[in-house]
């Protein structure tokens, strides 16, 4: 369970989820799943009782019987990280999550009693998501405002930006190849609208750099800084002075796989999903040859399982 959704899927629940269904037989149960939990404003509801169930599922009394609270625990962690946490970011929008869900930092610590690691846990996929769109808007790609004005990026046209951006900086490149005196020019400076200015001597003025940026910058994301203040409500108070705000939610924002990769676990699955789609491979071929007219139908089922065995590989690697 430290890989990431793709991972945790192939190697826990690959026989009802992953490369070997079809994602045609479970295609809208997601969907229902999500708008039930938002139209019956349970989802809020769910997540605060299992957020404090996890919490106090371990406790102190004189006779402990460690085994039940060990099982206790086991579950309620298993409920709360795997079977909500998990699951509702997938199945609802992120901006649904954010907005229509989760409440503010402050409050779910205060209000409604749940210590710090689990707060973050709750937050984590409302940072991630607005950590990538500030990622997108700083990479200078081509953006739109949804209806609440929510900058996302729109990738189809993300990808003709960056190749029309390589293709300028090759031609650009072969140009000043070819004549070291176009170097200078628009074609290998396609941002640049004037040439270098010179003196009369003919010596080349040397170029003004960039301002440098000014010292009060903060270096920390907007979207983790904006939440700095409700942290102290909630932060304990020796992480808040020593770590510090930015380093403690940057921790908190990433996922396990972010920061102990398993490898040798996507090798495996890698290696057995490679395996899976030879099977397909050996089978489509067979049915596509075979002069069986019913067997023959059964080809682009296996082609079609084949390939997707080929993309969950591919996003494993």
């Amino acid at each position: 369970m430290a890989g990431g959704p793709t991972l945790q899927i192939e190697a826990v629940a690959f026989v009802t989820r992953g490369a070997r269904l079809d994602p045609a037989e479970v295609y809208k149960g997601p969907q229902r799943l999500g708008k039930a939990l938002l139209d019956s404003s349970l989802a809020l509801p769910l997540l605060i009782q299992v957020a404090q169930q996890r919490q106090s599922a371990v406790y102190q009394t004189q006779d402990t019987h460690l085994k039940s609270i060990a099982s206790l625990y086991e579950l309620s962690n298993t409920g709360f990280s795997i079977a909500y946490l998990l699951t509702t970011p997938s199945v609802i929008r992120a901006q649904d999550y954010a907005l229509k869900i989760v409440p503010f930092l402050a409050e779910l610590g205060e209000v409604y009693g749940i210590c710090a690691s689990i707060v973050m846990q709750i937050m984590r996929p409302i940072l991630q998501a607005s950590l990538l769109v500030r990622l997108s808007v700083s990479f200078n790609q081509e953006t739109y405002f949804t209806s609440r004005t929510e900058i996302r990026p729109r990738p189809e046209r993300a990808g003709a930006h960056c190749r029309r951006r390589s293709r300028k900086a090759t031609e650009g490149a072969l140009a000043a190849k070819r004549d070291p005196s176009a170097a200078n020019s628009r074609i290998a400076s396609p941002g640049s609208t004037e040439p270098p200015a010179s003196d009369p001597n003919g010596d080349a003025k040397p170029a003004t750099q960039d301002p440098k940026p000014s010292e009060d910058a903060s270096p920390w994301m907007p979207g983790i800084e904006a939440l700095f203040d409700d942290l102290k409500k909630v932060a304990p108070k020796e992480a808040h002075d020593i770590v510090g705000p930015g380093f403690y939610m940057t921790f908190w924002q990433l996922s396990t796989y972010d920061l102990a990769p398993p490898s040798s676990k996507y090798d495996d699955e890698g290696a057995n999903l490679h395996a899976l789609s030879r099977q397909e491979d050996t089978k489509y071929v067979q049915a596509d040859r075979s002069s069986d007219r019913t067997k023959r139908q059964t080809a682009f089922a296996h082609r079609s399982r084949r390939e997707r065995c080929n993309m969950f590989v591919h996003t494993l690697a």
